[in-house]
C-alpha cells in the first residue's frame, strides 16, 4: 500500500498475535462528466486524513485492542492518488482482520464513498464512513429521504456520527471482533480537546501538495450562529482548545521535518480563549530555532478588534487570513445569521490586516433570496471600492446537512436535489425565487471575472507592494483561486495542479468511454487548460510590473519587491 505506517503493540507471549490492517481513505467526488476529481498535486490539504490517522494511531499505541495485536495503518487521499480497490482489497485480506475507514466525508463526497465502500464490501472487507455528511445529517435531519444513511446501513456499511476521539476505542474493538454496528452515534459526546491526540504529521510525499503545508486544529467550535454553517451543530458553539503544550509538540515535529507552512483549520481561531498562549508558542519556537513560520488562519470580521490580536498574530508568523464576509447587503447578512458582520467597518478590518503585511482571503455567497446577477455585480463593485481584500472566493448557497438552512428546508418541504454529489457549493441544488439554476450557476462563475478585472488586480498589487506583501505569492495564489473556476470549473478548495482522470473510474451508470475517444479528448482538455494558465500567468506578471513601476514612480524611496 502507499505511504504505510506500522504501529506494533508489545506482544504478550501468552496471547495469540493478531494482525489488524486499517486503511484510511479521504474520498474525492465526481465531476459533471462522472469522472473522479483528481490532481497530480493538490492545492488544499487533507486535514481529516491526518486527524483520523493521529486518533487511530493513538488508539493502537494505547493497545485498546489488546497487547497481542499488531496494527498497521495506511492512508490515501483520493484527490491525489487513485484508489485501486481490487489491489487494496487483496492486500487487506492478508491480515487477520481489516477495516476501511472513509474519513472526513462531506456531503458531495458521500456518493463516491458509498461506491468505494461497495467495492470493498463485495470482497468481504468491512467499511465505516464518517465525516460531516453523516454527523450533520444525524444531528438535525436523521430521517432526510436523500441523506442515504439507512440505505448505506442496509448494504452493510457502518456509519459513524460525531467526533472520532470519543468512540474510536469501541469502533476498533468491534471491527477486530467482527461485531461492527450499523451506526455509532457519538454526536452528543464532544471530545476533550485538551487531551485529544495530535494529527498525524504526514510527510510532504504523502501530502502531495503544490505548495506544501501541514495542518492542525488548535481547537473546535464556533460561537456564532450562521444559518448556512454545519460546524456549530456538529462541533458545537462552545470553543474547545488544545493544550498549548501539546501544540508545541506538534510544531516541534514540523520543525524536525523542515515544514514551516501551517494551515490552522479552526473555524474561528480568534475566539479561542487560549489564542494568546498558542501564538506565544509559535513566537517562542521562532526565537529558539530561527524558523520563519508561514501560517494561514481562519477568522471572523471582528477579530481585528481584539486588543493585540493582529500584532500578536503577525509576530507569530501569520501571513494570510481567511475571513468570512459572505454578504454585504443587510438583507443577506440577516438571512445568513451574520449580524456580527458590520459592512461599514469592513474597510477598517481589511486595512488592519493589510497594514500588518498580511494578505486577505474573503468569501462571498451567492443565492440568498434577493440575489440577482445585477445585484451581485453591484456587491462586487462595493467590495472592490470599500473592502480591500486580496483574494475573493465565492460559493453557491448550499443547504448542507447539519446547517439550520438545511433543517428548515427539509421541514418546509423545499425541493432539494437528490444527487448529493452536487452539494459542493458550486452547483445550485434548490430553486431560487429570482434566478434559474442555469443563471445561478453561471453568475457564480461570473463573479470571479467581475472581481478580477485588470484594473482591480493592479489595485490589489499596488496595495500589496505598499504594505510589504509579496506580489509573487499573490500571483501564485491568484493562479489557483481565479484559475480554478475559469479553466477547470472547479472550486478553489478542491483545485490542484494538472488534472488527471482514470478512464475506468467513472460513476456507476455512466458508460466507460473507448480509448480512441477518451485520450484525444483528454489531450485537448489538458492542453486548453495549460494554455489558459500560461496566459493568465503572463497577464498577472504584466500587471504586477506595471503596478511596481507606478509605486516606484510615486515613492522612489520605498523598497519594493522585484517581479
Amino acid at each position: 500500500m502507499e505511504n504505510p505506517i506500522s504501529v506494533q503493540a508489545q506482544q504478550n507471549s501468552s496471547q495469540k498475535p493478531s494482525r489488524f490492517g486499517i486503511l484510511l481513505i479521504k474520498p474525492s467526488r465526481y465531476d459533471d462528466d462522472g469522472y473522479v476529481v483528481q490532481w497530480w498535486k493538490s492545492i488544499g490539504p487533507a486535514h481529516s486524513l491526518a486527524a483520523v490517522w493521529g486518533i487511530v494511531e493513538d488508539a493502537a499505541n494505547r493497545q485498546v485492542m489488546g497487547s497481542s495485536v499488531t496494527v498497521e495503518i495506511n492512508g490515501i487521499n483520493e484527490m491525489t492518488t487513485r484508489v485501486d480497490t481490487k489491489k487494496l482489497g487483496k492486500q487487506l485480506k492478508s491480515y487477520d482482520r481489516a477495516l476501511v475507514m472513509m474519513v472526513g466525508v462531506q456531503t458531495n463526497q458521500y456518493p463516491r464513498s458509498i461506491d468505494l465502500a461497495r467495492q470493498f464490501i463485495t470482497q468481504g472487507i468491512p467499511v465505516a464512513i464518517g465525516g460531516f455528511h453523516v454527523s450533520g445529517t444525524m444531528a438535525l435531519t436523521p430521517d432526510w429521504e436523500y441523506g442515504a444513511l439507512k440505505s448505506a446501513q442496509d448494504e452493510g456499511i457502518t456509519l459513524y456520527a460525531g467526533e472520532l476521539e470519543t468512540g474510536v476505542d469501541e469502533l476498533l474493538r468491534d471491527a477486530l471482533n467482527g461485531t461492527l454496528k450499523p451506526m455509532y452515534d457519538k454526536g452528543d459526546d464532544l471530545a476533550d480537546m485538551s487531551k485529544a491526540p495530535l494529527p498525524k504529521l504526514l510527510t510532504p510525499k504523502q501530502r502531495k501538495m503544490k505548495i506544501d503545508v501541514a495542518t492542525m486544529d488548535m481547537g473546535r467550535g464556533c460561537p456564532f450562529k450562521c444559518s448556512f454553517c454545519s460546524v456549530i451543530n456538529v462541533s458545537g458553539n462552545k470553543m474547545r482548545s488544545r493544550d498549548p503544550a501539546a501544540i508545541e509538540v506538534y510544531l516541534r515535529q514540523c520543525i524536525d521535518q523542515g515544514t514551516h507552512r501551517l494551515l490552522l483549520v479552526d473555524d474561528n481561531f480568534a475566539r479561542l480563549r487560549e489564542w494568546r498562549e498558542i501564538l506565544d508558542v509559535f513566537i517562542k519556537l521562532h526565537k529558539e530555532t530561527g524558523i520563519e513560520w508561514d501560517c494561514f488562519v481562519q477568522l471572523d470580521t471582528q477579530s481585528h478588534r481584539i486588543p493585540g490580536f493582529v500584532e500578536k498574530a503577525r509576530e507569530a508568523g501569520c501571513t494570510r487570513v481567511f475571513i468570512g464576509i459572505e454578504a454585504v447587503r443587510s438583507d443577506n447578512l440577516l438571512a445568513a445569521g451574520k449580524k456580527h458582520n458590520k459592512v461599514q467597518a469592513m474597510h477598517d478590518m481589511a486595512m488592519a490586516w493589510k497594514k500588518a503585511g498580511i494578505f486577505i482571503f474573503g468569501t462571498l455567497i451567492i443565492g440568498f433570496d434577493h440575489d440577482t446577477p445585477e445585484l451581485m455585480k453591484q456587491d462586487i463593485r462595493f467590495i472592490q471600492e470599500n473592502v480591500p481584500i486580496d483574494i475573493l472566493i465565492t460559493t453557491v448557497l448550499t443547504p448542507l446537512p447539519g446547517s439550520m438552512d438545511h433543517k428548515h428546508a427539509v421541514e418546509a418541504g423545499v425541493k432539494l436535489d437528490p444527487d448529493l454529489n452536487e452539494y459542493d457549493t458550486t452547483h445550485a441544488v434548490f430553486d431560487h425565487p429570482l434566478m434559474s439554476k442555469e443563471e445561478w450557476n453561471q453568475t457564480y462563475l461570473d463573479l470571479y471575472d467581475w472581481f478580477y478585472t485588470p484594473e482591480h488586480i493592479e489595485k490589489i498589487f499596488t496595495q500589496a507592494l505598499e504594505n510589504g506583501i509579496s506580489v509573487k505569492e499573490l500571483i501564485q495564489v491568484m493562479m489557483a483561486f481565479y484559475g480554478s473556476p475559469r479553466f477547470e470549473k472547479s472550486h478553489p478548495y478542491v483545485y490542484g495542479l494538472v488534472r488527471f482522470k482514470s478512464r475506468i473510474d467513472r460513476r456507476p451508470g455512466r458508460k466507460i468511454e473507448p480509448v480512441w475517444s477518451f485520450y484525444p479528448r483528454r489531450v485537448w482538455e489538458v492542453s486548453k487548460s495549460l494554455v489558459g494558465h500560461i496566459g493568465l500567468y503572463i497577464h498577472l506578471v504584466r500587471i504586477a510590473r506595471r503596478a511596481r513601476k507606478a509605486v516606484k514612480r510615486r515613492s522612489p524611496l520605498i523598497k519594493v519587491e522585484q517581479i
